[in-house]
């Protein structure tokens, strides 16, 4: 038996994912989209924080549903992200502005205490929100991370032009399969290369079933 094999037999081992509740926050002047696994009491709530820089929520559910187990599961949609309003100026938009609502939705959901659970770039963000919401927050876990500050993001940009000027040129042997020696991570330069070269937005992923629909 493969490794994917046993990873998928160890998946279908675990049920269906718990229900979601699905909601809407008003945080920092925008409508973020909530999604939350029903309460378990005695332990805080823990908030997933996804990475992929344009993707949603679905880049972590139902691939962590097992963690809902045993707790209390928050996930939402970055602003300008999925089902989330995006700011005025989304071009103008920085880590920091990202890292800000952390703090602001855990007070527009009541929550007095929670972990925190970063994934790539949301590891950036929730490192960056943790230090400015340090009372809200026990425990910070973060998984293959990328730096909490904005300071890279113009290397990402550089490798994302290329990459746009690459597909309008003959591919090469010494470009495919090359490994980059960017500290950034190939596949955000390559979603970001994709979103520069159509000018449109990004496909939203599958959607979670949703339970039911309210605004707080």
């Amino acid at each position: 038996m493969s490794r994917r094999d046993d990873f998928i037999a160890f998946r279908r081992s675990l049920g269906r994912p718990p229900p979601l509740d699905r909601m809407t926050a008003r945080v920092r002047g925008l409508d973020l989209a909530v999604w939350t696994s029903p309460p378990v009491t005695g332990t805080p709530p823990l908030l997933l924080v996804n990475g992929g820089m344009l993707y949603d929520h679905a880049l972590l559910w139902p691939a962590l549903s097992p963690l809902a187990s045993g707790r209390q599961v928050v996930l939402y949609d970055q602003r300008g992200r999925g089902e989330s309003q995006a700011p005025a100026d989304p071009l103008a938009a920085r880590i920091e502005d990202d890292a800000e609502d952390i703090g602001a939705l855990r007070r527009a959901l009541g929550i007095r205490q929670w972990d925190v659970l970063g994934h790539s770039w949301g590891g950036g963000i929730a490192m960056l929100g943790v230090t400015r919401d340090l009372a809200g927050t026990r425990r910070l876990v973060t998984v293959d991370s990328v730096g909490p500050t904005s300071a890279w993001m113009p290397i990402l940009h550089e490798e994302a032009r290329a990459r746009v000027g690459q597909r309008s040129a003959p591919r090469s042997r010494s470009w495919v399969g090359r490994r980059s020696t960017s500290p950034i991570p190939w596949c955000m330069a390559r979603t970001a290369a994709r979103a520069i070269q159509r000018g449109s937005p990004i496909p939203r992923w599958r959607r979670t079933s949703l339970r039911r629909t309210r605004r707080v």
